[in-house]
């Protein structure tokens, strides 16, 4: 149970968490503008159907559709940890 769902939903809810995050920091130092307020209520509603449907999905029995769909933000968000954290191990680009 915690590899199909939990997991993958908490590393989403990690996602999402720092999504809003700068979301916030950047409406408070307004670089979230006019400009690019739709790609950003894109961004966030697109995490929240994530969150929300995975938890909809799981609550009507669904618990396979419910897995998937927590994979597809969680898995290339742990790849994409993996690849800053070799970044930072590596020490990044070396001239």
């Amino acid at each position: 149970m915690l590899l199909k769902f939990l997991l993958p939903w908490r590393v989403d809810a990690l996602v999402a968490a720092i999504g809003l995050y700068l979301f916030l920091e950047g409406i408070a130092d307004h670089t979230v503008s006019p400009n690019n307020m739709g790609l950003w209520l894109v961004l966030l509603f697109c995490l929240a159907g994530v969150i929300g449907g995975s938890l909809w999905l799981k609550a009507i029995g669904q618990k396979v559709a419910s897995s998937l769909l927590a994979y597809t933000l969680a898995l290339p968000a742990c790849l994409a940890g993996l690849f800053l954290l070799f970044l930072v191990i590596e020490g990044g680009p070396h001239h």
